[in-house]
This record gives C-alpha cells, sequence and structure tokens, in this order.
C-alpha cells in the first residue's frame, strides 16, 4: 500500500537515501529538512507498506 510518509518513516528513509546516493549524508541536516518538509503541503514523500493480510 501507498501511503504518505510519517516522522516515524524518517530513519528508514535517510537510510534509503544513503543507500542510493552511496554515502552517508548529514543526519541533522536531512532530520530538518525532513520534519519541515512533512509540514509542507508542495512536498510530498511516499512511502510502500508492504502488508499482508490477516487471517481471522
Amino acid at each position: 500500500m501507498i501511503e504518505y510518509a510519517k516522522l516515524e518513516d524518517k530513519e528508514e528513509i535517510y537510510n534509503l537515501i544513503c543507500i542510493l546516493e552511496n554515502k552517508e549524508i548529514n543526519k541533522e541536516h536531512f532530520d530538518c529538512v525532513f520534519e519541515n518538509s512533512l509540514k509542507n503541503e508542495d512536498i510530498i514523500y511516499l512511502v510502500y507498506r508492504d502488508e499482508k493480510l490477516k487471517d481471522f
């Protein structure tokens, strides 16, 4: 399921960006930019959540 990223996704998104950039980016700067971006309606972070259906 694709949905909007939340503050709780920050670490995973940071790690993914570091992998994609093939370097460790500045964590403090990323935290600031990411948290401010979540408040900005013009910037959207999307995440894919792999949730399996549970047996009832």
